[in-house]
């Protein structure tokens, strides 16, 4: 069916109309306006930045503080080592001596309890050192040392309780010796290792130089314990080179000592003077001979004029001795070392028999120790040895037999 035209035009006309028409405008709405904050509100911010600056700058107070105790506390080491012992040893009997003391001479016992602290600054250090037993905690070092700087000498200067400088063995420490005691010769001119006085020590590439004053007496005279028995002083010094694998020196120590009147005695003894006088040389040498460890060949003698004897002092007395050490490492682990040791305690004096008794040798005659020991590193901590020493005295007659005084040492030793 078909539409009258009249009818069509108007719908025609509509989209025109439409599309002639505007769209309404459209107004943007302006945002709100901000409100300047209250005076309050400003003051309030202030404070709470204040404060967190405040807290700021305790919180940096407290790093600096925190820093420098490190340092400190970095520069502060603590070091010792335990030697637990047992000995069997065949002149042991029991009860007491001649002289009121203890005759047994084996079972176990703690030979050494060390404790070190020692501090590092840029110049000056500070070492403690004290030894505690069953029988007492006693006092070891107590140093204080200050180093120039300048020169590249490594000069330092040490004041207080201090090592002898003279000779190997009497330097060396108890913790790192192979054998559990020091030999016959330095036990006698250097006994308990120590003494009070003040000491210079060099240090350039190869060579090595100390000299010290000291009281002279050391720290195991009985009568003396901790005081001079004299106005006297003693000098004592080292002069030595050392290449690493070589290492030597030749020792000196020139003093004397004096012996107090006594008058309870016949014939009276008279207050005099005695000179204390030793000298010394050592070598040590370090070499690889084998592939499955190094080998140490390491020696020392001294000679000299007044010396102790279980902490009495034989005044105007000469003596000499020596040692010879040989040390082979069997891989990283095992070691073994073999000592031998001559001790004449009364040098120019010919052995001979007791006079009281003449089935036994003088205490003047001379003496040879052989010893023998092995050593298992577990770690770098802590280590096992056993040592066995056979101490032969000279008879010095006819009817004279050497008492046996064979010594058999176990030791556990832990260190850090």
């Amino acid at each position: 069916m078909r539409l009258p035209i009249h009818l069509l035009l108007p719908l025609l006309t509509l989209p025109l109309h439409a599309l002639g028409q505007t769209a309404p405008e459209v107004k943007e709405t302006p945002p709100p306006a901000t409100e300047a904050p209250p005076p309050n509100a400003l003051q309030g911010m202030e404070e709470r930045v204040g404060l967190l600056q405040g807290q700021l700058e305790a919180l940096e107070a407290q790093y600096v503080e925190t820093k420098n105790s490190v340092l400190t506390f970095s520069k502060l080491k603590f070091s010792g080592y335990v030697q637990a012992r047992y000995a069997y040893a065949e002149n042991s009997v029991g009860g007491l001596d001649a002289s009121g003391n203890p005759a047994v001479k084996d079972g176990f016992t703690i030979r050494r309890g060390r404790l070190k602290a020692q501090y590092q600054g840029d110049y000056a250090s500070f070492l403690l050192q004290i030894d505690a037993t069953p029988t007492g905690v006693t006092l070891k070092d107590a140093e204080a040392s200050i180093r120039e700087p300048w020169s590249g000498l490594g000069i330092t200067l040490t004041g207080g309780q201090t090592k002898w400088p003279f000779g190997y063995e009497i330097v060396q420490s108890s913790g790192d010796r192979e054998f559990p005691e020091r030999t016959r010769v330095v036990r006698a001119f250097g006994p308990g290792e120590r003494d009070r006085g003040v000491k210079l020590a060099l240090k350039a590439k190869w060579l090595r130089a100390n000299i010290g004053v000291f009281d002279g007496n050391g720290t195991q005279n009985t009568k003396y314990i901790g005081v001079d028995n004299d106005t006297e002083k003693d000098v004592v010094g080292r002069v030595g080179a050392d290449f690493k694998w070589l290492a030597f020196g030749v020792s000196g120590w020139a003093g004397k000592s004096y012996r107090a009147s006594d008058y309870t005695v016949a014939p009276n003894t008279v207050g005099k003077f005695f000179p204390r006088n030793r000298i010394g040389f050592d070598a040590q040498v370090y070499l690889d001979l084998f592939p499955f460890g190094g080998t140490a060949i390491k020696a020392e003698f001294i000679a000299g004029t007044t010396y102790q004897a279980n902490g009495v002092e034989r005044y105007g007395q000469t003596a000499l001795g020596w040692y010879a050490l040989l040390v082979q490492n069997i891989g990283q682990r095992e070691q073994v070392a073999v000592r031998y040791d001559f001790f004449d305690p009364f040098t120019g004096t010919p052995n001979q028999a007791d006079a009281r008794n003449d089935s036994l040798p003088a205490s003047s005659n001379q003496v040879h120790t052989v010893g023998v020991m092995v050593t298992h590193f577990f770690d770098d901590v802590f280590k096992a040895s056993a040592t066995y020493e056979l101490p032969i005295v000279e008879p010095g007659g006819p009817k004279a037999v050497a008492p046996r005084q064979n010594l058999f040492t176990v030791q556990l030793q832990a260190k850090f």
